[in-house]
């Protein structure tokens, strides 16, 4: 995982397109790869009728990157085939993942959705090892099972993910385990020391307005809880947060 420690800017994505912090963005895609696909059981199954995952799985599961390969533009093109709005849309995103990883797509069997969550899962894990930030338009929520995101978690959506769940929707443990890993995904938020005021102040106004769809898009699962969050953070790390926690408890508490 990279110290995000060590960035100032940008460690927060108001915009809609993929942000990039490696600096060998082919390395980071072919460790991601090979992570999904040693996360699931092998043998890869072979038979003709595969179910939509299976078959995106083997689209994914390659050993290296073909040659001179636009690593950057797959990030991008995986990130728009999850978030893309049609189903033509999606089917076009999809044949260009596949062409650049030297596959032949196959669209049958809703395959395209496989495709998708595969790409969520590829996503998350970038994300996760610091070396991308996600756009608000992205949604993890049902592409990996729970354990997996824990055990790829960073150490905040760890501590935000282990609330525990209540009934009650509007309660603190629904909204640091729901709401907060929805967004949290577009910071370098991976530990206490990365959270900086400046960062959390403005995207604070950005989730606001995405709520209030006055920044070209409306989008109600982008709650602007900062606050809440940051008051969290700070009764679970007092000494760690941002290097300036004093300041960050005075602008909560004003």
């Amino acid at each position: 995982m990279r110290d995000l420690t060590a960035f100032r800017r940008p460690m927060v994505n108001t915009t809609s397109e993929v942000v990039f912090l490696g600096d060998d963005p082919v390395r980071a895609v072919r460790t991601a790869l090979l992570a999904i696909e040693a996360s699931f059981p092998r043998p890869i199954p072979s038979q003709k009728r595969l179910l939509p995952l299976q078959r995106a799985r083997n689209v994914f599961a390659v050993d290296d990157l073909p040659s001179g390969v636009d690593a950057q533009r797959l990030v991008s093109d995986l990130c728009a085939l999850v978030t893309a709005p049609t189903a033509a849309e999606r089917t076009a995103l999809a044949s260009a993942v596949c062409s650049t990883l030297g596959r032949k797509a196959a669209y049958r069997c809703g395959v395209v959705e496989g495709y998708r969550t595969m790409s969520k899962r590829v996503l998350y894990r970038l994300w996760s090892e610091g070396e991308i930030l996600l756009p608000a338009t992205f949604k993890l929520h049902g592409a990996i099972a729970r354990s997996q995101v824990l055990e790829m978690a960073p150490e905040i959506m760890r501590f935000c993910l282990e609330f525990s769940s209540t009934p009650d929707e509007g309660s603190l443990a629904t909204r640091m385990s729901l709401h907060v890993p929805r967004w949290l995904v577009c910071t370098g938020w991976h530990v206490p020391e990365a959270i900086e005021l400046e960062d959390a102040l403005e995207f604070g106004r950005f989730l606001t307005a995405a709520s209030k769809g006055t920044i070209g898009f409306l989008d109600g699962g982008l709650l602007p809880g900062v606050s809440f969050f940051l008051r969290e953070c700070l009764r679970r790390w007092p000494n760690r947060v941002g290097n300036c926690s004093t300041r960050i408890g005075r602008s909560l508490s004003a």
